[in-house]
């Protein structure tokens, strides 16, 4: 099948900015794939309000076979993806001699080779389109690190080169609407209202070289960690 409506696929869509962002893409007139390992149905619903025709793809976004299976049934059911979030996050707070190497890995796979391997798969749809764009969310312990969170801060980190230079790659392949998406990231998404009054901002990272990029990222307040980063497991 093959539509003339946009797609968005949202990952970590159950809650927090995950779900704040299928709302707003929603009531923009995306159809949405939401992929999380939690019920969406919450996040699905509220869509569906709006119009969007939702697809729930629940998985375990570090395993390349289950994200192969999430991008096969957004291009049978729609032909096409034209934004990534990549959203989904998990931290792990603790010292440095209380890390495993297990621990480690989890944080890395989830927080980076998720990421990689969603933009992979979903880039493929986009490149054969030669149109898309990705935003994936990075934070300021990827550019300055934080103690207590080497797992995680070491994630972002590559989620920061992996932003720069699947940007410097792609940039002559694909058109793409970035600077219409950072308006909405940082003009309606922030502030984002979660568990009551609390409130958390999304702030730029500057990494592209121009507004062409198809890849962007934006980063968190690294004081506004707790409200944002979850387990999915």
């Amino acid at each position: 099948m093959h539509s003339s409506q946009k797609v968005a696929v949202i990952t970590g869509a159950a809650q927090g900015i995950g779900r704040r962002t299928a709302e707003l893409f929603a009531e923009q007139g995306y159809s949405l794939a939401l992929v999380d390992l939690k019920p969406m149905a919450a996040t699905a619903l509220v869509a569906q309000k709006c119009g969007a025709d939702v697809l729930e793809l629940t998985g375990d976004i570090s395993n390349e076979q289950s994200v192969s299976q999430f991008a096969a049934s957004v291009r049978d059911r729609w032909g096409r993806a034209d934004v990534l979030v990549n959203n989904a996050g998990i931290s792990f707070i603790s010292p440095a001699e209380k890390v495993s190497a297990a621990d480690f890995r989890r944080v890395l796979e989830v927080n980076l080779v998720a990421p990689f391997l969603l933009a992979k798969a979903f880039g493929a749809l986009m490149l054969s389109r030669r149109s898309g764009s990705i935003v994936n969310v990075a934070s300021i312990s990827g550019k300055e690190g934080n103690p207590n969170l080497i797992p995680y801060s070491v994630a972002k980190a590559g989620v920061i080169a992996l932003s720069k230079a699947l940007a410097k790659e792609v940039l002559a392949d694909v058109s793409n609407d970035l600077p219409e998406l950072e308006r909405f990231f940082f003009d309606k998404l922030a502030p984002l209202e979660r568990s009551g009054a609390e409130l958390v901002k999304l702030h730029q990272l500057s990494v592209r070289q121009n507004h062409s990029d198809p890849v962007v990222q934006i980063m968190e307040p690294f004081s506004d960690l707790r409200l944002i980063h979850r387990p999915l497991i």
